[in-house]
């Protein structure tokens, strides 16, 4: 669990954009910061994009009808066109643009025993 502060460089301030943080990744323009936290404080976990400056922060991923499953975030990983993120939840692997729309599976999980937990990482967007 962490918790992700912006810091002014001139260091008027220090402001949390988020708590129970999971994984971050920042949009190759770098004007983007796409947030996985994990709900222990809320209770509703989700998919967040924020403006650099923390401001505008929004949901674009959450436990509901088109994504029935928690969200975790084993790995986060956004396109070098920043315009999507890939990222795991209890579903398989999934890619989302950063405006909240066009949802897809690209990974099912396999079968496995009750017992057995499988983790999956994204090590590059191909």
């Amino acid at each position: 669990m962490s918790t992700l502060h912006i810091l002014s460089i001139g260091g008027e301030g220090d402001q949390v954009i988020a708590t129970d943080v999971k994984k971050y990744a920042l949009t190759p323009d770098g004007g983007k910061i796409v947030i996985c936290e994990g709900g222990t404080y809320t209770g509703h976990p989700g998919i967040f994009v924020v403006d650099k400056n923390g401001s505008n922060k929004r949901r674009i991923a959450d436990v509901d009808s088109r994504f029935p499953s928690p969200i975790y975030c084993e790995s986060l990983l956004v396109s070098p066109t920043g315009e999507s993120v890939a990222f795991v939840s209890n579903d398989g692997v999934f890619t989302l643009k950063l405006d909240g729309t066009d949802l897809h599976q690209i990974v099912a999980p396999p079968d496995a025993p009750p017992n057995h937990r499988v983790e999956w990482t994204l090590l590059d967007w191909r």
